[in-house]
Parts: structure tokens; C-alpha cells; sequence
């Protein structure tokens, strides 16, 4: 008896998380492409477009209060499996560089209780990670997010130089080792430099 409720319950989450991902896949898919492609490159080449969004304890977190900083903005949700698996590393890379490096989380859960219920199990934000709470998908729209967890990284100038669709390892040597350069890079030369098309499909 024990299994078969075990069994169910676990076919029930399995059901919602579907659900979940379906539901917000739909809601994207009547975007259109061009649209998606004329904000990266608005991205690329004037920087971050600079929204506010209510923390979990009710105040404010404003995108132009963390200008000078390396920035990585992720759009993501409870029942979506793997921005659940990819959210430790990205608190590990964040906390690494010590305040250098900010990892933005934006949720796109209907109920903020998900949020609590998911932070009780995976601890609260720690200093350089900032959870924020976008259940109407109004900045997601701001940045053409079409499935989730889609990650975009922006440079000290404010650039967007990698987007990332899906899941990765966030705490990687390699990633880090590479976060470690976009930290030390001299801002003027970086702002001398044209543009990349640095999308990751």
C-alpha cells in the first residue's frame, strides 16, 4: 500500500511538471522568431533592458542597481525539472566570486508559495543571488523567453555576450575559469570592442 501511494504520488508531480512545461511552451510559441532576434541583438548592442521586480519579502530589485557587474539573469520556475537541477551550481558560481559575479533568478510561478515551498528545501537566497517573482511574465516578454530555463549572460558593460537555452552546469572549471576573465576584463576595452552574435541555441 505503502508503494502504490508512493507510486501515485510521484506520477502526480510528474503530471503537474508536465503540465507546467506544456502550459508555459504554449503561451511562447505564438511569438514570433524575427521578434525573439531583434531583442538579442537590441541586447547585444545597447545592454540590458532595465525592469523592476518584487523580491520574495515584498521590496523592490531594480536590474540598473547591479550595472558594473558581471550579470547572470535566469528565467526559470519550480515545476520546470531542469532549472531545478541547474540552480545549485548557479548559487555555487555566484558565491565563488564573492559579489563580483549576480545571479538574478526570475520566477515565473502563478503561486509564490511554490517558491517558498522550493527555497525551504534548497535554502534561502544567499548574498549575490537575488530571487525575484515574475508570475505574469512580464519582463520574460521584455527578454523574448520562449522555454524555460533560458540564461543570459551580460558583460560589465551591460551587453549581452552568451544566452543559453536549457540546462547546464553553471559550476564547471571551465565556466568558472571563464566567468574569472569576464571579471578581470578591462571595461573600456570591452566597451571598444564591436558586438558578437554569442546566442547558444
Amino acid at each position: 500500500m505503502v508503494y502504490v501511494k508512493g507510486l501515485i504520488g510521484t506520477l502526480i508531480v510528474a503530471g503537474l511538471l508536465m503540465f507546467g512545461w506544456n502550459y508555459y511552451s504554449s503561451q511562447n510559441d505564438t511569438q514570433k522568431m524575427p521578434e525573439r532576434y531583434n531583442i538579442i541583438d537590441r541586447l547585444e548592442t545597447q545592454g540590458m533592458i532595465d525592469f523592476t521586480l518584487p523580491r520574495l519579502d515584498g521590496s523592490d530589485f531594480n536590474l540598473e542597481s547591479q550595472k558594473g557587474k558581471v550579470v547572470i539573469l535566469n528565467f526559470w520556475a519550480t515545476w520546470c525539472e531542469p532549472c531545478v537541477r541547474e540552480y545549485p551550481s548557479m548559487v555555487k558560481l555566484a558565491d565563488n566570486f564573492n559579489g563580483d559575479l549576480i545571479f538574478i533568478a526570475v520566477s515565473a510561478d502563478e503561486d509564490k508559495k511554490d517558491i517558498d515551498v522550493f527555497l525551504k528545501a534548497f535554502g534561502k537566497p544567499k548574498a549575490h543571488t537575488f530571487m525575484l517573482w515574475d508570475p505574469k511574465r512580464e519582463v520574460a516578454d521584455k527578454y523574448g523567453v520562449e522555454r524555460l530555463p533560458e540564461t543570459f549572460v551580460f558583460h560589465k558593460n551591460g551587453k549581452l555576450i552568451r544566452k543559453v537555452i536549457g540546462e547546464e552546469e553553471w559550476f564547471d572549471p571551465r565556466a568558472v575559469a571563464y566567468f574569472e576573465s569576464l571579471i578581470k576584463e578591462d571595461l573600456s576595452a570591452a566597451n571598444a570592442q564591436e558586438p558578437k552574435n554569442s546566442s547558444n541555441n
